[in-house]
């Protein structure tokens, strides 16, 4: 190779990579809102419930707006994967336990609305925070005011 230093002779690159990001960033709202008709149905494909995979999208969506985020916004989003983490772990939506029957042993699946509330009110939190980043960072659509092209 005649060029150690790269293809372009070390030239910074001209690529934008702002069409892209935007794209995931679609691509992760369609999916939330696609999923949050039914938060608590379980994907054999993914092998997770439908809230898992919305916290996912959201956690996303934060990480496309963390580059230009302010130190507290940063922190806040840091927050919420780990908060999500343990609000999963010590307010599981289903318990299993094993029964004993005749024939044997079968499992059964409990549901805990109190756990789901709880959940669920943080989902919804983690939108609000993700969607304000969103706007907050130039990352949503325009607002009229201050838009002087706007028509």
């Amino acid at each position: 190779m005649d060029n150690p230093e790269g293809l372009n002779g070390g030239q910074v690159s001209n690529y934008n990579e702002a069409y892209l990001k935007m794209l995931r960033i679609h691509h992760s709202q369609e999916v939330i809102n696609n999923l949050r008709t039914n938060m608590l149905f379980f994907d054999e494909e993914k092998s997770k419930y439908n809230f898992e995979c919305i916290i996912s999208e959201l956690q996303n969506v934060l990480m496309e707006t963390y580059g230009k985020m302010n130190d507290v916004d940063r922190k806040v989003a840091d927050g919420w994967k780990e908060d999500m983490t343990v609000l999963l772990e010590d307010k599981p939506i289903f318990n299993f336990r094993q029964s004993l029957t005749y024939s044997g042993s079968k499992t059964i699946r409990y549901f805990s609305k109190t756990n789901w509330t709880t959940v669920r009110k943080k989902i919804f939190k983690m939108e609000n925070f993700a969607r304000a980043c969103l706007e907050k960072y130039g990352y949503g659509a325009p607002n009229k005011e201050g838009q002087e092209d706007w028509e």
